[in-house]
């Protein structure tokens, strides 16, 4: 994640990691020089990031594994990451889960707002991005069509070839005597 926000050209100085376990922080330090690692517990974000942070954060961008973690744990999480950013921050998630990780009848109460976006279908297992962001404040993530339009045809592509492949395994696996398979209709992703 950190080497794909760096690529998207996000200054280096401008991120602050947090990990818990020491010998990560370590291969973290030398393979994202300029980046400061922050050795904490992610899930207490005021005390790991209290000395860190010179103003208030533009966004977080997570990879928790919050779906095991209770409720509160995750609650807590965000709301910690709300006190920590500026009125315009985001909490980007992003998950294996179907289903918002933050479950959306307590949003009102906190006060944000959620935009999901497609599922990755490529990631093994799907993934899927979660965008949460205080209440009255756009919430819109940043769509490259590009990007959609190619993982579209690559989706499409896959299904062609998935049900040429399957016809062919019939039809080698089919006697004279047996009965033809039945044919697969095509269908759009």
């Amino acid at each position: 994640m950190t080497q794909a926000l760096l690529a998207r050209g996000l200054a280096p100085e401008r991120l602050v990691l947090v990990e818990y376990e020491p010998s990560f922080c370590n291969l973290l330090e030398k393979k994202f020089p300029g980046v400061r690692v922050v050795r904490g517990d992610a899930y207490r974000l005021h005390d790991t990031l209290a000395n860190a942070l010179d103003r208030p954060a533009a966004a977080f961008v997570s990879s928790l594994p919050l779906l095991t973690k209770n409720e509160t744990a995750r609650l807590s999480l965000l709301r910690q990451a709300f006190d920590l950013m500026s009125p315009e921050g985001r909490f980007v998630q992003f998950t294996y889960g179907v289903k918002s990780p933050i479950p959306a009848h307590l949003s009102a109460g906190l006060r944000f707002e959620t935009q999901s976006l497609a599922p990755i279908w490529l990631n093994l297992p799907p993934a899927r991005i979660f965008v949460y962001c205080r209440s009255g404040r756009h919430c819109e993530a940043e769509r490259r069509p590009d990007m959609l339009a190619r993982l579209l045809n690559k989706s499409r592509r896959f299904g062609n070839e998935f049900r040429d492949e399957l016809e062919e395994a019939r039809a080698r696996f089919s006697t004279p005597d047996a009965p033809r398979p039945v044919s697969i209709k095509s269908r759009r992703f």
